[in-house]
């Protein structure tokens, strides 16, 4: 999968690649992230998914760092697409880049 250049203007760094299968998963914005946290610092919105699903919680770890927690372990040569809705932190942002589509490999160990 072919990332569109245009969203370097808004995400820095991201989980892509092979990853361990006890990796959490991170998206680091250009910009500071102004959404609403619970007292764990995990969003209280859920806008970052994943296909297979995993279930886990998404973490505010500083003003510009997503960082979500799997609750299991990845599956060994599994292929993760992510989808962060970048919507939902900057306004006004064009629909072409409203959604961020990333994808990730877990490494068989």
């Amino acid at each position: 999968m072919e990332v569109n250049p245009e969203f370097a203007a808004y995400i820095s760094a991201y989980t892509a690649g092979l990853v361990s299968t006890e990796s959490s998963i991170k998206v680091i914005l250009q910009s500071e992230i102004g959404l609403e946290v619970n007292e764990d610092k995990s969003l209280k919105n859920d806008i970052l998914t994943f296909s297979p699903s995993l279930q886990g919680k998404t973490y505010l770890t500083d003003e510009f760092t997503l960082r979500f927690q799997p609750e299991e372990k990845l599956k060994q040569g599994e292929i993760y697409t992510g989808e962060l809705d970048l919507s939902e932190i900057i306004k006004n942002i064009p629909d072409s880049l409203r959604i961020f589509k990333f994808l990730f490999q877990a490494k068989k160990q």
